[in-house]
């Protein structure tokens, strides 16, 4: 807030962020680069890049053939983009830490059809291996609304992640969670695990993942 305009500057202590899809990648990247960035959450994030998001993309069509048919794909878009690509690896950088621990919540619905769930699972893997450098909330609800799966949940389960929300920057900014628990309206239709919205899968596969 150079101008002023919104009160001045804050402390860092005083400052999360979030990112969503690639957002979310661009959040966790800056999370890892700034360590005095207190909190991060971190919603359906492609930890891979663009080069884990090409092979995540035509390995349902080319199976194994997927690594040759990569390479071309990778070459066209870093010629053309006539700027580096995938400059910075998201998950590398976060394992490159050091403590106090900071707070990082990992969301991802676990039926996100546009980002494989192993990629959040990957960084869930790799953040609660760290407990020296992160303080680490997990949400998975199972998103899914007329096959929409991809980073609803805010809409979906709006009542469930206002909560978890709620409580994790209120650890991050060291305040009581008590207001978490203040009554306000329901708008949530579907309460899982007891009942999922409807035509929701049953299961989900997990698909490779890489970086």
């Amino acid at each position: 807030d150079p101008d002023g305009l919104l009160g001045g500057a804050l402390s860092p202590s005083k400052v999360g962020i979030m990112g969503f899809s690639k957002g979310g990648l661009g959040a966790a990247i800056a999370f890892a680069l700034e360590h005095n960035i207190p909190g991060a959450w971190i919603d359906s994030a492609p930890y891979s890049g663009l080069k884990g998001a090409i092979a995540n993309t035509i390995r349902p069509y080319a199976g194994f053939l997927t690594p040759l048919l990569k390479a071309p794909i990778w070459w066209g878009a870093s010629h053309f983009a006539e700027t580096p690509l995938d400059y910075y690896k998201a998950l590398p950088l976060l394992e490159d830490c050091s403590g106090p621990p900071r707070h990082v919540a990992v969301s991802q619905g676990m039926f996100d059809s546009s980002v494989p769930l192993a990629e959040g699972q990957n960084a869930m893997t790799l953040l609660a291996a760290l407990p020296e450098c992160y303080t680490l909330t997990a949400y998975t609800p199972p998103e899914y609304c007329n096959g929409a799966s991809h980073h609803q949940e805010m809409w979906e389960f709006s009542d469930d992640t206002r909560t978890i929300m709620c409580k994790f920057w209120s650890a991050v900014f060291g305040q009581s969670n008590a207001t978490c628990s203040v009554p306000l309206p329901h708008y949530q239709l579907w309460h899982p695990p007891q009942s999922q919205p409807p035509g929701a899968p049953s299961m989900r596969k997990t698909l490779n993942f890489e970086y």
